[in-house]
This record gives C-alpha cells, structure tokens and sequence, in this order.
C-alpha cells in the first residue's frame, strides 16, 4: 500500500482502508522457486538434445518438437498456476470498518469490528485466534502470516481497533 493515500479504497478489490491498515499474505516461494530451476536446468538439456540430434532422421526431429512444445506447455501451466496461488492464496487485512479474511482459496469473509471480543496469539501453529462475541465458533488464523512476529502484531492491530 506504499505509494497510495493515506484514506482510500484499494485499486484491485475495492476495500477502504487508513493509514494504520495492514494487509497480511504469506506466500512459500520455495516450491515456485524450485520449480523454475527446474525449468532453467531442463531449458540446457533440450538444447543439448537439439545439438545431439541435429543431423538424426526426421523421426527424431518430431520427438525432439514435441519435447520443446510439452516443455513449453509446462512451463506455461507453472506460470499461470504461481499467478494463481499468488492472486488467491491465504489473505488477511485489518481495515477502519473490519477485518477482510480469505483462506483456502474462497472469496473471503468480512468480519465487522463489533463482532470480534479479542484475538489471541497461537503459537503452535504460528498463527492466531480471533474470538467472536456473537457466540460464533473460534476462528483460527493460519497460514497467513510469514512469522509470529507477524502474528503478534495482527494481535496487538486489532486489540488497538478494538479499543
């Protein structure tokens, strides 16, 4: 939110938030990452396959398309799937008017301030624990958060909203 006004409503989904609002989204990049070195490791062998069957019959001339055009498909599938993760993986912002949650790829729930009693830090599973008052089951926070420092400062955001 660098570079946006202070009280505004958010370009992409249209949230309004102030300049104590904070968005939390944690994302692993360590699969993705293994994932595109793959492809780069992969990328030198086909070209070493080019190289060693230049001059081989037209059969394999085929094979080796078709390697390069599976290859590419997977690579293209690899792309679009990190943009996906990226544009519906977990997501928790703290905002004026409540708190916007999305886990597990769903639209996201939109929790009003007078609903929340208190959040509660869990450190087992770095993460945290909101209480509702309006007798709702406990909702535990998950997967959000990059540490629990993270997670300590959601706590202490929302005991702050709460007043």
């Amino acid at each position: 939110m660098q570079g946006l006004p202070e009280e505004h409503a958010c370009p992409e989904c249209g949230l309004r938030y102030d300049g104590e609002s904070e968005v939390y989204k944690h994302t692993n990049p360590k699969a993705l990452f293994a994932g595109l070195l793959g492809f780069v490791g992969g990328t030198g062998g086909m070209f070493n396959l080019v190289r060693t069957y230049a001059s081989a019959g037209p059969f394999w001339r085929v094979c080796i398309m078709l390697c390069w055009v599976i290859y590419f498909g997977a690579a293209v599938w690899l792309a679009r799937y990190a943009y996906r993760l990226y544009r519906s993986g977990p997501l928790l912002a703290v905002l004026p008017d409540g708190l916007f949650i999305r886990l597990r790829r769903i639209n996201g729930d939109w929790i009003k301030w007078e609903n929340v009693s208190r959040a509660a830090l869990n450190r087992a599973r770095k993460g945290a624990t909101l209480i509702f008052r309006d007798g709702r089951p406990v909702m535990d926070i998950n997967g959000v958060f990059a540490s629990t420092s993270d997670a300590q400062r959601f706590v202490s955001q929302v005991a702050s909203r709460l007043g």
